[in-house]
């Protein structure tokens, strides 16, 4: 429970004016007014103080000025309830706890971001290294789509609690301090799994047997990843080849989902300037509220292991053709339908046509690795072959 204590200045009916002096000095507010007892006053030169404890709500306190605090004894203020269930994997602890805070988009995440990680504390009774399963849901008023969903897996080496509540807590102060409109959580609910083994993994080698491969098609990569302190393991991955990918050489990254593609941020730094970047980066400011939340929704797990293409050639082309004086349009960005540059455009409903695709594994992927596949249209060929050759690139967090 976190509270204040404070002298009741002034009673009149069910109006109260109290401390004399601000809180938070937030103005209009949204506090529990509870009673509370007092167990001893301690004397001081400067300032004294009280020691005791809050208790029973009894109404609202909804003003919070340089003056003091006024509010309304048998009216409540609107409260966000949240249900988290955690699991120790090592102990076989189960406890779930229920939490309300004030719906107050200033102190409500950083009340709920707490109220998390001490449930994720009392449940291990530890403080150390982990990794966690977490799954929550936030309902709310006003909210595309009402819920919003997450699963994600997280490792952390020094507090695993913090490590597991990182995206929970960017994820209520991103929704309840939105720039589109104000919105009104209704209901929380997490599951947090805790194992205290380090359960993640780096891609060791990519290949795969397919001669040549068609739009359309789906080939198989044999994907080895290398567990901590763990033997290899090999992962079958499928890839359908883009619908609209042309004949040739396609390059590949394939990245854990918790990381950002190194050679797709290097080439948007270098080619800043180019005129695809500038309108992919324009529509991602004019994006509505449901289409912000799209996007977020639709990024990736940190144990996926992820395969987009390598749009590196793309921008090189586009900036060649304008050294060379020729007029670079828009249009141009019909060349990498698809290609999803800044996390931004929408994804074609066909699966076949994804540029971006992923696929779980039992581990967080820490790095990320660059392979090839020949693409051809019409029939296949015996003398076709596709590049099994791979490369690691240093990781970049998101």
């Amino acid at each position: 429970k976190i509270g204040a204590l404070g002298t009741a200045t002034y009673v009149e009916g069910d109006k109260v004016v109290a401390f004399g002096h601000p809180f938070m000095q937030t103005g209009n507010s949204n506090y529990f007014l509870t009673n509370s007892e007092i167990f001893t006053t301690v004397t001081a030169l400067e300032s004294g103080f009280k020691v005791g404890s809050t208790g029973a709500p009894i109404g609202v306190i909804n003003q919070d000025r340089s003056a003091g605090l006024a509010g309304i004894v048998g009216k409540y203020p609107a409260v966000i309830p949240m249900e988290i269930t955690v699991t120790d994997r090592q102990s076989g602890t189960e406890k779930t706890f229920h939490v309300q805070t004030i719906h107050n988009e200033k102190v409500a995440p950083a009340f709920l971001t707490a109220a998390f990680c001490s449930a994720i504390d009392k449940t291990i009774d530890r403080r150390g290294a982990g990794t966690a399963t977490v799954d929550f849901a936030i309902t709310a008023r006003d909210l595309p789509g009402e819920v919003y969903e997450c699963e994600n897996m997280y490792y952390d080496g020094a507090n695993i609690a913090v490590g597991a509540s990182s995206e929970f807590s960017t994820m209520v102060d991103s929704l309840m301090n939105n720039r589109f409109r104000p919105i009104e959580v209704m209901s929380i609910k997490a599951t947090v799994d805790i194992d205290e083994n380090c359960r993640t993994a780096k891609l060791v080698e990519v290949t795969t047997d397919a001669k040549e491969a068609h739009p359309g098609e789906t080939i198989n990569f044999k994907v080895k990843i290398r567990p901590h302190r763990g033997e290899v393991v090999v992962e079958d991955v499928p890839y359908v080849v883009p619908s609209d990918a042309s004949s040739g050489k396609l390059d590949l990254v394939l990245r854990g989902g918790g990381l950002i593609n190194k050679r797709t941020a290097d080439a948007v730094e270098k080619y800043k300037d180019s005129p695809l970047i500038k309108a992919i980066a324009l529509r991602e400011r004019k994006m509505d509220f449901a289409e912000v939340l799209d996007k977020i929704r639709s990024q990736q797990r940190n144990n996926d292991i992820v395969i987009e293409e390598d749009i590196t050639q793309v921008l090189e082309a586009i900036d060649e053709m304008q050294q060379q004086g020729i007029e670079v349009d828009l249009q141009t960005e019909t060349v990498v339908k698809g290609v999803d540059l800044l996390g931004v455009k929408k994804r074609a409903q066909e699966e076949e046509a994804k540029n971006v695709q992923k696929y779980p594994t039992l581990y967080i992927i820490e790095n990320q690795l660059e392979t090839s596949i020949m693409v051809v249209r019409g029939e296949k060929t015996k003398s076709s072959e596709s590049s099994a050759e791979t490369k690691e690139t240093d990781k970049t967090k998101k």
